[in-house]
């Protein structure tokens, strides 16, 4: 856009042609390039006159401007020059544009205000100069710098720019909605707590704010700043930053430091549960239990709907109102570990581990209220004495059952299975001071609680009154057991003090119980002459005739014995044939033979023989061959020939059907009789061997 030398010889106003020099260079205008040296050739500028203040463009310094004629080096916008650039991007390149950054305030009013008239947002925080009021010279916290200018315009020790959470969108954060934007607002949350508490920062610019919780908001934008569930209206109740005793913290979900939230211990509702004024949520005891909140914690050990920190007995579902008595029958229970098992007193409701709850072993004998039961008197209390009793039995084995139905449970009674014995003196139903947790009869029950503790049928009480071993069953060790022993022979028992031999030993405790001289571990209860008095009792166990204990037994001695002297394995006193010669003993005692030798006469001929008729009857007769009185098992020469018994023997030399030694004619069948003829004529044939031929004249078989 040339202009023309006439036009630049014109004088503003018009008139004559002149040497017109408009920047006083030394140039006239129709030689120089920049006539009002503003930067901008002429050219460029043009003779327009852009503010229609007379003076065409390129003669003025400032062509957008028409109260700036002078070119006092104070342009619109601030600077020396406007130059040709078009900030705001609408087509008119700014030394000719009034509001060179089209933000509604011209380029002279911003020169004015000291605002940017090249920078929408003169002061970078993010909000425009006309949203923060630059044309009415907005200044929010008085302090003498407009809005637009103020990177913290309220004051608060937050950056407009961090208050602003969309920046350069034309638009103002107001997080609470009162109208009234966060960069303004000394509560942008509308929390009651002011935003400068609510920054600990403090440090404006930096953009660094307090965000508590961690959620991306920063505290002074958050109504719960902890995110604890609390709104931190109802925290710091009164706004003024300081913990008051009453208040929560509001960026601490936590504020007692008890590892319960301020939530969960009912900050909102300022829950005080032991009412000393400080509410459970700044409370680090809030049952005034001893025990403190951290270690309680919020569980509910009973199951009764109580947490443990607000239950001053957490492990008793029936005490909930803190009367004192806890279930340890004490005021506080503590953190002990009594039984060691790794939960603490306060949760447990078994505190010595016995098994036994606490409860059942603070109530006395007839269920009256708890109290502080010490059953055996030795300073320890029931609930944290493994054995309440004393009596050597652990309270986790006796439990806490009636084993003899006295109304005294067993942990506390010193003879659980005798009802008769209460008190503990010391003498218990197996007469010793402690009957203990053996198992003698392995039945299944131990001692402390069977009343038969060896199994034998008597009751131990009973033993004890015999005299007899409850923890034996065969106290004498006859191998016949107590409860036999005691039985009488009708059957009547046991538990009968039974002396079969009246030597004021009862049978249970005689080795010999019916003095036969024979034990009676080799006796035994078995009955061999089933005469229905067992072999123990029976002083003839072998002859069902003999009951009495006369003295007279069936081998004619005061006692058979252990002997077996016909070696078949039967004792004698069990034996009815003592020597096995085929003859009861007691037979043998009617005929006069010795029923311990089966040949009483010695002649080698047993008795069993000779006490059998020729025509084979017997044996047990009393055959007198010679009908000299004494029966041939007696007589040395039954046929009274002259010959021993023992010479002729048993056999039938002449085989007359005669044994020889009862044949007066040995060797001659036809002389039966012994008529006193033998076959070599005389009287006697005799044991000689008249032709040495080694044959005796009588013959021997």
């Amino acid at each position: 856009m040339e202009v023309s030398d006439e036009v630049e010889t014109t004088p503003v106003g018009g008139g004559a042609s002149t040497l017109v020099d408009s920047n006083g260079d030394g140039i006239i205008d129709a030689l120089d390039a920049d006539s009002d040296n503003d930067g901008i050739d002429d050219k460029i500028e043009g003779a327009g006159d852009a503010d229609d203040d007379g003076i065409a463009n390129y003669r003025d310094v400032d062509s957008d401007d028409p109260d700036d004629q002078t070119g006092d080096g104070t342009l619109d916008d601030g600077n020396d020059v406007e130059g040709i650039d078009d900030t705001d991007g609408d087509g008119v390149p700014n030394f000719l544009d009034d509001d060179n950054d089209e933000d509604g305030i011209s380029d002279n009013r911003e020169d004015t205000l000291g605002t940017d008239p090249n920078d929408t947002d003169s002061d970078g925080d993010g909000l425009p100069d006309s949203l923060e009021g630059a044309a009415d010279e907005v200044d929010t916290d008085g302090d003498e710098i407009i809005d637009a200018l103020d990177t913290d315009s309220d004051s608060d020790g937050i950056g407009d720019a961090t208050e602003d959470l969309t920046a350069n969108d034309g638009e103002a954060t107001d997080t609470d909605g009162d109208g009234i934007p966060d960069y303004r607002d000394e509560d942008a949350d509308g929390d009651g707590i002011p935003d400068d508490l609510e920054d600990a920062d403090g440090i404006v610019g930096n953009g660094e704010v307090t965000d508590s919780d961690g959620d991306g908001v920063p505290d002074f934008q958050d109504t719960d700043s902890d995110n604890d569930g609390v709104l931190d209206a109802d925290e710091d109740t009164n706004g003024d930053g300081v913990l008051d005793i009453d208040e929560t913290d509001p960026t601490d979900t936590d504020s007692d430091d008890d590892g319960l939230s301020d939530e969960l211990e009912g900050a909102a509702d300022g829950v005080d549960t032991d009412g000393d004024g400080s509410i459970d949520a700044r409370d680090t005891d809030s049952d005034d239990d001893g025990i403190p909140d951290e270690t309680e914690g919020a569980g509910d050990a009973d199951d009764d709907g109580v947490a443990n920190y607000r239950d001053v007995d957490s492990d008793d579902p029936d005490d909930q109102t803190g009367d004192g008595h806890l279930d340890d029958g004490d005021q506080n229970e503590g953190t002990a570990d009594a039984d060691g098992d790794d939960t603490p007193n306060y949760l447990d409701d078994d505190n010595d581990g016995d098994g036994i709850t606490d409860t059942e072993e603070t109530t006395p004998v007839g269920g009256d209220p708890p109290t502080l039961v010490d059953t055996d008197g030795n300073g320890t209390i029931d609930a944290l004495d493994t054995d309440s009793d004393d009596d050597g039995v652990p309270d986790e084995i006796e439990g806490s059952g009636d084993a003899d139905g006295d109304g005294i449970a067993n942990y506390r009674d010193v003879d659980s299975d005798d009802p008769d014995d209460q008190i503990g003196d010391g003498t218990l139903d197996d007469g010793s001071e402690a009957e203990g947790t053996n198992d003698t009869d392995e039945d299944g029950t131990p001692n402390f609680l069977d009343p038969d503790n060896d199994g034998d049928g008597l009751d131990d009480e009973t033993e004890l009154a015999l005299g007899t071993d409850p923890n034996d069953a065969d106290s004498d060790g006859d191998g016949i057991d107590d409860g036999t022993e005691t039985t009488l022979p009708d059957g009547t028992a046991p538990g009968e003090a039974v002396d079969t031999d009246d030597d004021n030993t009862i049978d249970a405790l005689d080795t010999d119980a019916d003095a036969d001289g024979v034990d009676d571990s080799d006796e035994g209860d078995g009955d061999a002459d089933s005469d229905g008095v067992p072999n123990y009792r029976d002083v003839d166990s072998d002859d069902p005739d003999d009951q009495t204990g006369d003295g007279e037994f069936d081998d004619g001695s005061n006692a058979e014995g252990t002997a077996d002297t016909d070696d078949d394995g039967t004792p004698n006193f069990l034996d009815a044939d003592n020597d096995g010669d085929g003859i009861d003993d007691d037979v043998e005692e009617d005929l006069g033979t010795d029923p311990n030798n089966d040949d009483t006469d010695g002649d080698g001929i047993d008795d069993g023989a000779e006490t059998t008729q020729p025509d084979g009857t017997g044996p047990s007769l009393a055959v007198d061959t010679d009908d000299d009185d004494q029966i041939d098992a007696l007589d040395t020469d039954s046929d009274d020939d002259g010959i021993n018994d023992s010479d002729e023997r048993d056999g039938d030399r002449d085989g007359d059907g005669v044994d020889n030694y009862r044949d007066v004619d040995s060797d001659d069948p036809n002389d039966q009789a012994g008529d006193g003829e033998f076959d070599d004529g005389s009287t006697e044939e005799g044991t000689d061997d008249t032709d040495g031929d080694g044959v005796p004249n009588f013959p021997r078989s």
